[in-house]
């Protein structure tokens, strides 16, 4: 799984807005496993897919495409109880 800081410089503040718009302002509660992957390298979407699946009840996941660097990054967490 990607780690935000691992993502590459010029890709961070395009990413970060994107996460706070696809949130848009919904209550989410107890909020966990949160994961980040880049779309295609199939070593971060199995890490990201294991952390949504070991999460507690639902699940949101989105995909932004477009990113300066050219990646899609895929973003999610768990929430419930």
């Amino acid at each position: 799984m990607l780690e935000f800081e691992d993502v590459p410089e010029g890709d961070r503040e395009w990413l970060d807005a994107r996460m706070a718009e696809a949130e848009g302002g919904e209550e989410w509660e107890f909020q966990d496993n949160f994961r980040l992957a880049r779309a295609g390298r199939a070593s971060e979407e199995a890490a990201y897919e294991d952390a949504r699946h070991g999460g507690c009840c639902g699940s949101v996941d989105f995909e932004f495409p477009g990113s300066p660097s050219g990646a899609t990054y895929l973003w999610g967490f768990n929430y419930g109880h």
